[in-house]
């Protein structure tokens, strides 16, 4: 026997074909021979009503919206087997929200794509990583923060060299005397 080589021993015949089965758990040597022997899976019949209970509404089927919202209800905050007490902050929820992907969006559609300090744009084999900045602070200015005309585009690199980058806030709200 060769290196990497298994020893096989056969003591089953396949029920198709009559060849010896390789897998101890099965009854077919191959699945082109499990294919032609076995009737198709047509699965169990569900009446209505278990298909609400379990919610099997099969291909195509579309669940009613209220069950949609009954279900999505019934697994919120401390419901959620992922819940972990609450530990979301408050700027993590509004960064997550429906309305901060619009201002961004609208934000990017007016700015046409393109970084407003150095002018680049995606295309051309180049990939531009695009940033919709606060212009004046997200956090100093809670009444700006969707506001259309507080948001510029930025590519990365030129995002990184502002004022307000990540922790450089501390030093520019020092500066500006917003904190005391």
């Amino acid at each position: 026997m060769r290196l990497g080589e298994r020893k096989y021993h056969y003591t089953k015949l396949c029920l198709e074909c009559a060849s010896p089965v390789k897998r101890q758990s099965s009854i077919y040597c191959s699945c082109k021979c499990k294919s032609k022997h076995s009737p198709p899976n047509l699965g169990k019949k569900h009446t209505e009503e278990t298909k609400r209970k379990i919610g099997l509404w099969g291909k195509g089927r579309i669940r009613p919206e209220e069950e949609c919202i009954k279900i999505s209800l019934s697994r919120m905050g401390s419901k959620n087997p992922a819940w972990k007490g609450g530990i979301t902050t408050k700027n993590q929820r509004i960064r997550a929200s429906r309305e901060y992907e619009k201002w961004r969006i609208a934000v990017f559609q007016r700015d046409n794509y393109t970084c407003q300090i150095c002018k680049l744009r995606n295309g051309n084999g180049k990939t531009i990583y695009l940033n919709a900045d606060h212009i004046k602070p997200f956090s100093l200015f809670p009444d700006l923060r969707f506001e259309l005309s507080n948001g510029r585009t930025l590519c990365l690199e030129c995002h990184k060299k502002t004022d307000t980058y990540k922790g450089k806030i501390y030093n520019y709200a020092k500066h500006k005397e917003y904190i005391s």
